[in-house]
């Protein structure tokens, strides 16, 4: 009976734990996602390409063009992949053009990747572009 109880008690323990796993890795995505977000809408793209590692690709360079200003970056969606080491964020972005006076809206689709070797995430599409 107490093997039965010992069982019980080791199996509670490794769900517990890869629970607390979990609740880290959301934890480390949301961290991610804010210093991004804050460094698009605060101009940083040196500090966004941080984020960014793209497999094959070359990165695209860390400068956000000196006539425009981001006014609103705002989530709109976002649904994790089966495996959980994949994540897909829609984010809304307005920004504003002072060479047309207009303020342009665009869709950001971002893809973020977990590594779990370096226990961090990463963007693996393009930076916003904005024109």
């Amino acid at each position: 009976m107490k093997s039965f109880f010992a069982g019980i008690f080791i199996a509670l323990l490794l769900t517990g734990c890869a629970s607390l796993s979990e609740k880290k890795k959301e934890r480390t995505l949301e961290q991610a996602t804010i210093i991004y977000e804050r460094s698009i809408r605060w101009g940083d793209f040196a500090t966004a390409a941080s984020f960014q590692r793209r497999e094959g690709a070359a990165t695209q360079p860390a400068v956000l063009p000196g006539n425009v200003s981001v006014t609103s970056y705002q989530q709109v969606n976002s649904r994790i992949l089966a495996d959980g080491n994949e994540v897909k964020i829609t984010v809304r972005i307005d920004y504003y053009n002072s060479d047309t006076l207009k303020v342009v809206t665009l869709t950001d689709e971002q893809a973020w990747k977990y590594y779990p070797d370096e226990t961090a995430w990463y963007i693996t599409t393009p930076l916003p572009a904005f024109r």
